[in-house]
């Protein structure tokens, strides 16, 4: 079954962040960082983050370059 990658860049809207919340998603910061994991909580200039190894990690969202996800595509 085929993906669809969904790049989101900022500036990120409350909807949009909270429509991943406890999604699978990867995260890359400014400093060109990836991390891969769920999105635990959403607050108004903080994110909070699992990544798949199970370690929590706090991110400002000016920190975020951009939030990438996949859907699956219905062919």
């Amino acid at each position: 079954m085929g993906k669809r990658l969904i790049r989101i860049f900022p500036p990120f809207t409350q909807e949009q962040l909270q429509s991943l919340k406890e999604s699978e998603v990867n995260l890359v910061l400014k400093n060109n960082s990836t991390y891969h994991g769920k999105i635990l909580k959403i607050e108004e200039v903080k994110l909070y983050f699992r990544d798949s190894i199970r370690r929590k990690h706090q991110f400002l969202l000016e920190e975020l370059a951009e939030i990438i996800t996949d859907k699956r595509s219905t062919y």
